[in-house]
C-alpha cells in the first residue's frame, strides 16, 4: 500500500513540474534534423509548395517550425561543421505552378538562422550570404521594399550576426550581405567562440503567376550562397596563378538604383577562391 500511495505523490509531482514548464514556455519542441529534398510546411501566405536541396553530406540542416517570426514557414538552421571555407550552396524551388501573383509581403518568407561552426586552422574575418535568382520575373516598376528578386531584410528582426557585433547592413532589402565587422573574428579550431551565429535573417521571395514566370518550369527558383571569409584565404591548387596575378573577376548580381539588374565585377586575391563554378 505504502508503495502506491509513493507512486502516486511521484505522478502528482511530475504532473505539476511539467504543467510548470509548459505555462513558463520551457517545455518547447527542438528543431529537427533534415535531409535534401525537404518541402517547407504549407502556409496561406505560401501557396507555392516549397523545397529546398542540398548536399547533406556537406552541409547541416535543421528546420522548426514552432518558431516563426514575421509571417515565416519557420526556422532554417544551419549548423554546419565547416573544414574548409569553401562555398556551400542551398537552392530553393517553388514546385506549384500559380494562377495569381502573390501580394508583395507574401510569397516565400523564411526565417534563416546559423551557428556554423569553424573547423580549420583559420580565423574568419567575415562571412559572405548572396541570393541568386535562377528564374526572375520582370516588374516595372519593381517594389522598393519586396523586390521580384529573391533578397534579405536584415532590418527585420533585426537580424543579429555574432561575433561581428558591429555589422550593420548597409541596406534592406538586400541581396548580398558581406558581414564583418573588422574587429571581431571567429576563432580557428582549437579555439573559444568558433561560432558563426546569424539570427533572425528574413529571406523573402515573392511569388508570381505562371505566365509572368517563364514557362517551363512556370515556377519561382534561387539560391542561397553562403562562405566564412578566412583571414588567409585557403588556397584552392587550380587558383596559384591567378592569386600570384591579383586574382580574378567575379560578377555579383545586384539590385540597381531603379530597380534592375546590373552586375558588379569585385576584383582580389580572395576572389579566386570564388569562381563562378562555385555559383
Amino acid at each position: 500500500m505504502s508503495n502506491y500511495r509513493s507512486a502516486q505523490r511521484l505522478f502528482a509531482v511530475l504532473a505539476v513540474f511539467f504543467a510548470l514548464m509548459a505555462h513558463t514556455g520551457r517545455l518547447q519542441a527542438q528543431p529537427k534534423d533534415i535531409t535534401s529534398p525537404f518541402f517547407f510546411p504549407e502556409k496561406p501566405e505560401t501557396k507555392g509548395k516549397w523545397k529546398i536541396e542540398w548536399d547533406d553530406k556537406v552541409v547541416k540542416l535543421q528546420f522548426d517550425d514552432t518558431t516563426a517570426p514575421n509571417t515565416t514557414v519557420g526556422t532554417l538552421i544551419d549548423i554546419t561543421v565547416r573544414g574548409d571555407d569553401k562555398a556551400t550552396t542551398i537552392t530553393f524551388t517553388q514546385t506549384v505552378k500559380l494562377d495569381e501573383n502573390s501580394s508583395v509581403k507574401n510569397g516565400l518568407r523564411l526565417n534563416f538562422t546559423t551557428k556554423v561552426k569553424n573547423g580549420t586552422t583559420t580565423k574568419w574575418e567575415g562571412y559572405l550570404l548572396q541570393l541568386f535568382d535562377d528564374q526572375p520575373v520582370f516588374e516595372n516598376p519593381p517594389d522598393k521594399m519586396h523586390p521580384p528578386l529573391p533578397h534579405f531584410h536584415p532590418n527585420t528582426g533585426p537580424a543579429t550576426f555574432a561575433p561581428f557585433v558591429k555589422y550593420v547592413a548597409p541596406k534592406d532589402p538586400d541581396v548580398v550581405l558581406n558581414v564583418g565587422d573588422g574587429v571581431n573574428f571567429v576563432e580557428k579550431d582549437g579555439e573559444i567562440n568558433r561560432f558563426f551565429e546569424a539570427k533572425n535573417l528574413l529571406i523573402h521571395e515573392r511569388e508570381f503567376a505562371k505566365e509572368n514566370v517563364e514557362d517551363p518550369p512556370g515556377v519561382r527558383k534561387f539560391r542561397l550562397y553562403q562562405r566564412p571569409i578566412s583571414v588567409v584565404p585557403i588556397p584552392d591548387p587550380g587558383c596559384e596563378t591567378e592569386l600570384q596575378t591579383g586574382g580574378t573577376e567575379r560578377p555579383l548580381i545586384q539590385p540597381g538604383k531603379s530597380g534592375e539588374l546590373q552586375h558588379v565585377i569585385a576584383r582580389g586575391p580572395r576572389l579566386c577562391l570564388q569562381k563562378m563554378r562555385d555559383y
